[in-house]
Order: C-alpha cells, then structure tokens, then sequence
C-alpha cells in the first residue's frame, strides 16, 4: 500500500507479536519505524502456540495477514472433561460457528509461525534488526535515543516498548519518570505483581485420544488442562496452582528438574479414555515450566515513551487474549497517532505524544482489565477454586446449547479494537461488532440483573413474611421512596386476588393484557440492537 511519508519516526524495542503488529500499521501508513530484537532470529522456537480469534483475524486481515491458510483443517470440535477425562460438553462446529457468527473461525497455531508471517508480511524488511539487546534510552526535548549491548544506537521521535512482561524499556521509562516527576509511578510497582499459578507449556506429536481439529478443557483439582490441536503437532498446557501466591521478585525461576518433578505429579492425570497427561508428556518436542504473572500495569507511557503487550498487561493464557491484546494495543496506538497527526501535521511536540499515549491507554486499559480479570476467573473454574464450579459443572455445562457455548467463547470478541483508518475486509457475519453499530451499547446488563434481584427479593419478603399476602400488599413499609409506587401496584392487583364479580373480571382481563405488554417490552427490550434505546428500560 503507498502512502505519504510522515515526519515521524519510531524505535519498537522487541520483535514480538505486539512489535511487529505495529510495524506492519505503521508501514501501511509511510510512519518510519525501526524494529530492534534481541534474539538472532525473529522468530525463535520456543514451544510457545497462539490462538487467532476472530476480533484478533481482524485486524491480521486489515493489515493483509490473512492467516487463515496457515492451517488446513480448524478446531471445530471442543470437548470439556472433568477431572476423570470424562467428556460433560461435546460441541461440534466451534469454528465454524464462530466463522458465521464473527467473520473468522479460531485457529491454533505456533506463536512462531504467526511472528514468520507478520515479518513476512513488512515490505521494508530491512528496517527489522535482530542481536540487538536494548541497553538504555536517552530522552531529549525533540526526540529519543537507544543504546543497544553491542554499541550501536538509534534515534527516533518515540520509543515504544513490545519487550514483555520483564520488558527493559519499562524499567527505563520508570526510571527516567521518576527522575523528572517522583510521584509519576507507583514506588516499586513490580512487586505488587502476583503469580497465582504455574504453567507448563510445549508440543507434543499426536497421540490416539486428540484428533486434530479438537480442542479439549480438562477440569482437575487445583490445576487444570487446555489442549489444542494445530497442523501435525498438540498444543497444550497443564496450568497447577501454587501453594501461596507469590509477587514480584518472589516468583520463582524454574529450572528444568522443576518441570520433571511437577510433570512426573501429574502423569496419571486422564486427559480422554485413551490417554493420561504422562502419554502426551512423553511424546513431546518441547515443553518449559514458568510462571503465570497477571497484572496490568498502571501507567503505559511517560515524554516520548510508551510500552504495549506483555509489557503493560500480563494476561493468563488460558483465554488466548494475550496475542488479540497485544495487537489491539498496537491498533489504539495507531489511531491516536493518526488522529492527532491529522490535527498537526508537522512535527510532534512530547506534549502531543503524551495525548497520544494517554489517548490510547485510555481506549485500551479498560478492556484489558476485563480481559486479565475474564482469564482468572476462567482459570479458577477449570481448576474448581469458585464455589459455584461443581453445580455448573454438574447441571449448566452438560446441558449448553451450541449458541450459547458459541456466545460463551465468542463473548469477548464483538468489543474489540480495529485500526479506523484502514478498510475492514467483507467477511460474512451475522453479529457486528460494537465498533461497527451506530450506537455503542450501553453496559447495563449487571444494573438490570441487581435491579430484577432486588426486585424479586422484595416480592419475597411480601409474600411469606405474613400469613396474608392480600393484607401485605395494602400495608405501608414506611419507606417513602417506594411506598407510593408500592401503593399504585396494590391498587391495581389487589381487586383480582380479593373481590368477585365485574370488578374482578374487569381487573383480570386487565391484568392479562398488560402481561402481553410487559412480555414483549421485555423481549425487544433484550435484544442487543436495543440496549441502548428507552426500549430497554
């Protein structure tokens, strides 16, 4: 795509799904960038795999990724198990029905094979640098300037940081935030970082109970599984519970003897009918132990530097957001900084940046927190910490229809982020996402349960708090909000429970008309189209 070279300039310290999303955007829009990776290859085998939801194919699709033919076959085939490897939920149809519902189905691949195409996918090659460790930043009133650990350096207008969660740029910019303005970040905010559990991540060969196509969530104790499956290879993750939670610079670093201690507890594990977690361990190519931080940070910028992905926000996996989050960042980066360019063409004072960079952690941090606090509470249910997990594992799970399974896993997707100057792709769906409606939908779900539990709890407290719900309903409670309204009500419904003849028939009819109304006011009322309209009141 050309496009007119604008007089900015951006240094991406980190090579990572979050580095290289912002170089292809920042390309798409003649923005100079370089990309600096410590690492001698851009796209190092780690054993790490990614999931590409559809609000995460999304944006891929904007910037021409189209990673869809990456894999040959989807997981259309989700099963959940309790801790015996038994199946409770069989669905068939995950992808594609998340493909009619959101445009894009789900697909697993290797974390490698995603950063090997978005690196591919940058006409400006050169401008990737791998071996170089960034070191130190020197901010300046018009611009910045890195130092990286073999000597060499480079200037910019910004630096951005996408170096992960023990991101150096962040430790830099608190740094050098805390020299000018003492109070811009919290006193050693790293060790308010919690670590709640552990994980051991790798890939395996295929073995008889996980066909590919499938995906499989085992329930367990204290610990849990997520098993996926990707072209020729198994994804998964055994998620354990430590026995304290631990912050900061007390997390441990695992060793590999760890790892065979902590798999060598588990391989009796059922995974199926077929296998135990110690079959799928043993036929593994890689795997590593580490632990699972979840945080997010409170402030992502500071003058000219801004930090994005793992380094402003540490998702749990289990969710497979930590790759859309990381790639919406780069996209609300994007937008502000087009946005205020369109304001101010020329070049951009520190205070411009500082909009930019506030602008953008104010549109991203809130669904970022959703996100972290979405993956702990899916974490703690697979691993049956919440309370209510045995009932719903027991009664609501076995009985899922395939829409409400689909609305469960697609339930973060229609409030994701795009970039808004560039074209979104026509893809079919039948659900828009909230960026696409007219009207942004008012969030008053929870209001409108407590509201109605409130409610029925009062109509409780009437009916058995007294022998005569007759009689009750025409006592005053003494509260001068309510008793007037409380007073219409009996009014009108008492006659249809304590007289006879034309006045009860009249009020009866009455009373049965009235429950059509309220029956259709309530349906349209929960339709999503209109919650933000008077309709929904």
């Amino acid at each position: 795509m050309a496009a007119q070279r604008i007089p900015c300039k951006v240094i991406i310290v980190g090579g990572s799904i979050a580095g290289l999303s912002l170089a292809n955007m920042l390309e798409r829009f003649g923005i100079e960038f370089v990309v600096l990776e410590a690492y001698k290859e851009i796209a190092p085998q780690v054993g790490a795999s990614i999931a590409i939801y559809p609000h995460f194919a999304r944006i891929l699709d904007q910037i021409g990724c189209w990673v869809r033919n990456l894999v040959d076959k989807t997981v259309n085939h989700g099963f959940y198990r309790n801790e015996e490897g038994e199946c409770i939920f069989d669905f068939r149809g995950l992808a594609d029905g998340l493909e009619r519902r959101h445009g894009y189905p789900v697909i697993f691949i290797e974390r490698q094979m995603l950063l090997k195409a978005l690196y591919e996918n940058l006409q400006s090659k050169e401008k990737v640098f791998l071996e170089k460790r960034f070191v130190q930043m020197e901010h300046k009133e018009d611009g910045v300037r890195v130092t990286m650990q073999d000597g060499s350096s480079y200037e910019g207008d910004i630096l951005i940081g996408a170096d992960g969660m023990h991101s150096s740029v962040r430790k830099s910019m608190h740094k050098f935030g805390k020299s000018v303005s003492p109070k811009s970040f919290d006193h050693d905010e790293y060790s308010k970082v919690p670590c709640t559990y552990k994980c051991i991540f790798g890939m395996s060969y295929p073995t008889k109970g996980i066909e590919g196509g499938t995906n499989h969530i085992v329930m367990g104790e204290g610990h849990s599984y997520l098993i996926l499956t990707g072209p020729g290879k198994t994804y998964w993750f055994l998620q354990v519970k430590n026995s304290e939670t631990t912050y900061g610079k007390g997390v441990p670093n695992y060793t590999v003897e760890d790892e065979r201690r902590l798999a060598e507890s588990h391989f009796e594990d059922r995974l199926n009918e077929y296998d135990t977690f110690g079959d799928l361990y043993r036929n593994k190519i890689i795997s590593r132990l580490t632990p699972l931080h979840e945080y997010q940070w409170k402030r992502w910028y500071f003058g000219r530097v801004m930090t994005i992905g793992d380094a402003s926000h540490k998702l749990h996996p289990i969710s497979g957001n930590g790759g859309a989050a990381a790639i919406e960042d780069a996209a609300v980066l994007v937008n502000a900084l087009l946005s205020k360019l369109g304001q101010s063409p020329g070049h951009l004072s520190t205070n411009d940046f500082q909009d930019i960079f506030s602008k953008a952690q104010h549109d991203q941090e809130n669904r970022t927190a959703h996100l972290i606090d979405h993956a702990t509470k899916m974490q703690d249910f697979d691993a049956m910490e919440s309370i209510f997990a045995p009932l719903i594992v027991r009664f609501v799970i076995p009985n899922l229809t395939d829409d409400a399974a689909l609305a469960i896993v697609g339930a973060n997707t229609v409030q994701g982020q795009r970039i808004k100057y560039l074209p979104v792709p026509k893809r079919d769906r039948y659900v828009p996402y909230e960026d696409e409606l007219p009207v942004k939908p008012l969030n008053i779900y929870h209001i409108d349960k407590l509201f109605s539990m409130n409610l029925h709890a009062l109509l409780f407290y009437l009916a058995y708090s007294s022998s005569s719900f007759s009689q009750h309903l025409t006592r005053s409670l003494s509260v001068m909000i309510l008793d007037p309204y409380l007073n219409i009500i009996a009014e009108y419904f008492v006659p249809t429970i304590r007289e006879s003849g034309d006045h009860h028939e009249n009020s009866s009819y009455s009373t049965l008309s009235s429950i059509l109304l309220i029956l259709m006011w309530n349906i349209e009322g929960h339709r999503r189209g209109n919650m933000a309209s008077l309709g929904s009141w």
